[in-house]
């Protein structure tokens, strides 16, 4: 179906009519990115806000816009909602002449003119015509939009349960059933005034917001944490008993890792090689803790429950951010693959250096005896670039909740540079619940570069534990074979780790304050001690910077988005 457009590569343009903020918009425009980015076809997109256009002036000023801006048409086009065919339809007659055109949620008839569209007035016989009359002559294909009513009835009575359950649960005491309250007259529905609640758009923020409150409430314990900008400074002793502790038994305890397996995902090492790390790695302040690695809940899920269903949201959320800002987004990927390739390319240069072995330089020869500098001979230093491992960790705990996309980018940008220099490395996100420390392994060292949208799956919960989270990295970093090994670390140096009062254990020291972030500047400076060059990507708020110095020393950065 795609055209011929003469260029090297092949690109498709997704109009929206509307924009690209609605879900199943969003949903359609990656779907569309995923599939065709596989077939080495590119996608780009465009919101049109039809809605919003005023005159024909705004209309003219859209074609001109999108005139200049691809004067060589795509391979094809996708318009979502047909006002966006009305208003680009001259387009296909110059400059897009015979591009073959998709064009979703179609109706049967459309408004009779361009200015019958901008009034928003409602369709009658007199004021529209037939959609074909509208599409007659071009290469275009319309889609319909299908209702799934099954599935609505279905998600209907699964969010009345829920809030029910979690929100107001004397709601069907007051009011009765589902059923009951559906079934109310029209007269009844007459009294009331529904337009505010039917625009899609503010149902999802609402519904977004309470999944974001629910997923706090049941994996984020860390609920008391002080402010420390409105309190004055207290002793660290009263400090400590402030501090929430959260006491458990073993019923608790023996289902723990049945309830992380549900909501992280089934853990990708074997249970004699999981128990092998923990037992080599959560030792001294670490030792009532475990670990567990894992690809996250969206790649190997025990069942397709609440915490399943909340990751495919922040996916979206992660992927629409990436959207809203992705020419800044490759060009800061541009600028620091740029960089990293300079940087290889001179490495790869033959250096030549005035030594005491080599080739003779004869020109130098009357220092010998004259002189107490004795080198007379010229060295060739070769340098290899496959002696390169790079680690990137990423802080996923609930501190990060209000930056997941912006961290989520920060961590592809990286990503999408250093698969662009050939450099072999891995990205993970850590957080902290009751003593497990989880690892979320997004790719591999060996992926190739389309591993890299995993990362869009990073969601935040629960509290961290920076220092065993870094000793876990270096642990397989360690065994890597290349000479130069680096970790990034992107975190908003702010660790802390809610206290479990586990039965017959010891109970250390809070992890919070300096207390972990010494642990962490430990952890630091063992790994650079044995070569690891570690380097701190400050991801948060102003006013934590200060303790993220603290862990990381001199080499830390702050990447802004």
């Amino acid at each position: 179906m795609l055209a011929d457009t003469g260029k090297a590569d092949k690109e498709v343009l997704v109009l929206n009519s509307i924009n690209f903020n609605l879900p199943w918009s969003k949903h359609f425009y990656w779907c569309v990115h995923d599939e065709l980015q596989q077939r080495g076809v590119s996608v780009k997109a465009e919101s049109l806000s039809v809605p919003a256009l005023l005159d024909t002036m705004e209309v003219n000023a859209v074609i001109t816009r999108l005139r200049e801006k691809y004067p060589v048409p795509p391979a094809a086009i996708v318009l979502i909602g047909d006002p966006g065919w009305i208003v680009c339809r001259e387009l296909f007659d110059d400059v897009w002449k015979d591009v073959p055109v998709v064009v979703t949620n179609a109706r049967d008839r459309l408004p009779a003119s361009v200015e019958i569209l901008l009034s928003h007035a409602p369709l009658t016989e007199a004021n529209s015509v037939p959609a074909k009359e509208w599409r007659r002559g071009y290469n275009i294909t319309t889609l319909k939009q299908h209702y799934y009513i099954k599935e609505t009835i279905e998600l209907i009575h699964t969010i009345d349960k829920l809030y029910n359950a979690m929100v107001d649960p004397n709601f069907e005491k007051r009011y009765g059933n589902l059923e009951t309250v559906l079934a109310v007259s029209l007269e009844e529905l007459a009294e009331f005034s529904w337009k505010d609640y039917l625009e899609e758009e503010a149902l999802e923020e609402s519904f977004g917001t309470y999944l974001e409150h629910l997923n706090e409430a049941m994996t984020n314990l860390d609920k008391m944490e002080l402010d420390q900008e409105t309190k004055k400074e207290e002793p660290e002793e009263e400090t400590s008993q402030k501090k929430k502790i959260l006491i458990v038994d073993e019923e608790a305890l023996s289902k723990m890792h049945s309830y992380v397996q549900r909501n992280y995902g089934i853990g990708y090492l074997s249970e004699t090689e999981e128990k092998r790390r923990n037992l080599l790695l959560c030792r001294g302040i670490h030792s009532d803790c475990s670990l567990y690695f894992t690809e996250g809940v969206l790649k190997h899920a025990v069942l397709r429950n609440y915490q399943y269903e909340y990751a495919k949201k922040q996916r979206d959320k992660n992927r629409y951010e990436y959207y809203n800002n992705h020419r800044m987004v490759k060009n800061n990927i541009r600028q620091l693959s740029d960089m990293l390739k300079k940087a290889l390319v001179m490495r790869d240069e033959v250096q030549e250096t005035i030594s005491d072995r080599g080739r003779i330089v004869p020109s130098r020869l009357w220092r010998v005896g004259r002189s107490h500098d004795s080198r007379v001979f010229l060295r060739k230093l070769n340098h290899d670039n496959s002696y390169f491992v790079v680690d990137v960790l990423i802080d996923a705990s609930g501190s990060q909740r209000k930056r997941q996309g912006q961290v989520a980018m920060q961590a592809y940008i990286l990503s999408e540079a250093l698969s662009i220099a050939n450099a072999p490395h891995r990205v993970l996100s850590f957080c902290t619940f009751w003593d497990y420390t989880i690892l979320h392994r997004f790719r591999e060292y060996e992926d190739d570069r389309s591993a890299n949208e995993n990362i869009f799956e990073y969601n935040t919960s629960s509290n961290n534990r920076d220092g065993l989270a870094i000793k876990a990295a270096g642990y397989e970093l360690l065994n890597r074979e290349e000479e130069h090994k680096i970790l990034i670390v992107l975190s908003d140096g702010r660790p802390y780790d809610v206290i479990l009062n586990r039965p017959n254990a010891r109970n250390p020291q809070p992890y919070q304050g300096k207390y972990a972030i010494s642990d962490t500047a430990f952890e630091v400076r063992k790994l650079r001690s044995k070569g690891v060059c570690v380097l701190g990507v400050f991801a948060g708020e102003e006013k934590d910077l200060p303790a993220e110095k603290c862990t990381g020393g001199s080499r830390d950065i702050q990447l802004g988005i």
